[in-house]
């Protein structure tokens, strides 16, 4: 009896360090150390009312990912002025871009034809 309850017990140990290996090195934390930086996903919906779903953003300084959802019939896109970042969704479609930045206000619109001008903009702040 007593040698099966110590195999029990070493079978437990095993698995419990496993399942604790397997939980601390999975995914993506978001977090931060010397090797990576802090990584931001933000999510936007464009509409057929020419307007972006909040149309006020921050993140903190880092990696930023847009995931832009269109749930309008026309194509909408996410572009931040005078950044190198532009996603282009079709309607009903959610698509990502990422970007790094550094604090400060941008501005970001929908640069499809007319959108921009019918009030389809918005803002980013980035926190240090």
């Amino acid at each position: 009896m007593k040698k099966r309850f110590v195999t029990i017990l070493g079978l437990f140990l095993i698995m419990s360090s496993l399942a604790l290996g397997v939980a601390c090195s999975s995914g993506d934390t978001g977090g931060t150390d010397a090797a990576s930086s802090t990584k931001t996903t933000l999510k936007v919906n464009g509409s057929d009312d020419f307007k972006f779903n909040p149309s006020s953003l921050t993140a903190k300084a880092g990696t930023i990912e847009i995931a832009l959802t269109n749930t309008g019939v026309v194509d909408h896109s996410f572009v931040i002025e005078g950044k190198d970042l532009n996603i282009v969704a079709t309607a009903g479609q959610t698509e990502r871009g990422s970007i790094a930045l550094t604090a400060g206000t941008y501005s970001f619109v929908c640069d499809i034809v007319g959108h921009k001008e019918a009030g389809m903009v918005g803002t980013l702040t980035i926190t240090e």
